[in-house]
């Protein structure tokens, strides 16, 4: 499964996470940013989130998801990147 396959699965459980309803539309960054902005406050969706950002195709929206991440969430975001978290 490549990349574009496995931010699909995250996304999708991201999306059960938060209770959003997201389209299977996952190529639309304006489809995958209210989720992300959903699960930013909610420390049960933190994984999750993180792993997403490391898929992120798209570095304005992983940047601003970074940005908006509670303070806390993203000290384990390179081990995240590496694959060591």
């Amino acid at each position: 499964m490549g990349a574009d396959g496995r931010l699909d699965d995250v996304l999708d459980a991201l999306a059960r996470c938060t209770g959003s309803a997201m389209s299977a539309a996952s190529d639309d960054e304006h489809e995958r940013w209210p989720v992300y902005l959903a699960a930013c406050g909610r420390s049960q969706c933190r994984d999750l989130l993180l792993s997403a950002v490391a898929l992120e195709p798209d570095s304005s929206v992983a940047s601003g998801i970074v940005l908006r991440m509670p303070a806390g969430l993203t000290q384990n975001l390179a081990s995240v990147e590496r694959g060591t978290s």
